[in-house]
């Protein structure tokens, strides 16, 4: 599917405060890129990132509301992406998205407490080892930790839900693959058939702590057209798919 440089705002999140959170843009080129939380008056909330401090290492003149979000180094410049927003009771934010890597596409988190203060990052092979492709579904707060979902492997063929604790590091045998045995994988398989090209919705986690995943795929080879799919899966004593709800939706 083409993939364009648009500019527009990506995500909008609702704080306890009384202020929202937003990224605007999907290419967070370290000069390319922002981040900010305004009141619902639409005015720059000063208290996030206030102008006192300086969070963005060269970008000092961007605060007072708003700051810039880059993964690793501001320098060199990196075509990073930015794909969801996630917010907890006590304020503090997540990001996550792909950065490049070598010879791959890495999937990222980055934490941010209520003051837009960047606290903790880690990258992420979506459980699929090295040289693959990761693109990013959602990032969610689950009881203080962190989970992860996208689409991964060589040709994308996998689905993955991966699980970091409060300060990203990979939550250990919450999976059976990558850091830690710290990510799931899965694919439209059972019978649906599963060649890659995969690419995730944005997806869900309910109070019980059941993610709500899935998108698209190929079903036989990769010049199919795609085919849909949502899985919802538990953790019990390690994740397991409950149930794939749909195929294709026929």
């Amino acid at each position: 599917m083409p993939r364009l440089p648009v500019r527009l705002a990506i995500a909008i999140l609702a704080l306890i405060t009384g202020s929202v959170a937003y990224a605007d843009n999907t290419m967070l080129d370290p000069a390319f890129g922002n981040g900010g939380r305004v009141n619902l008056s639409y005015g720059y909330d000063a208290s996030f990132c206030p102008g006192s401090r300086n969070y963005m290492s060269t970008y000092t003149g961007i605060n007072s509301g708003r700051r810039v979000i880059y993964y690793g180094s501001d320098t060199p410049a990196r075509a990073d992406s930015l794909a969801a927003m996630s917010i907890n009771a006590a304020g503090e934010l997540l990001t996550a998205g792909t950065t490049p890597g070598s010879g791959e596409t890495l999937g990222y988190v980055q934490k941010f407490n209520g003051s837009g203060n960047w606290t903790n990052e880690t990258s992420s092979q979506g459980g699929a080892g090295a040289g693959g492709n990761v693109y990013v579904g959602g990032v969610h707060w689950s009881n203080g930790l962190v989970v992860l979902t996208g689409a991964s492997g060589p040709n994308e063929e996998f689905f993955f839900a991966q699980r970091f604790d409060g300060v990203l590091a990979p939550s250990t045998a919450w999976g059976f693959v990558g850091p830690g045995n710290s990510v799931y994988l899965w694919n439209a398989g059972s019978g649906f058939g599963d060649v890659g090209d995969n690419r995730p919705a944005i997806s869900s986690i309910d109070p019980g702590s059941r993610i709500l995943a899935g998108g698209i795929y190929k079903a036989s080879t990769l010049g199919d057209p795609y085919s849909a799919t949502i899985a919802r899966f538990t953790y019990n004593g390690a994740p397991t798919t409950n149930a794939i709800f749909a195929n294709g939706f026929e």
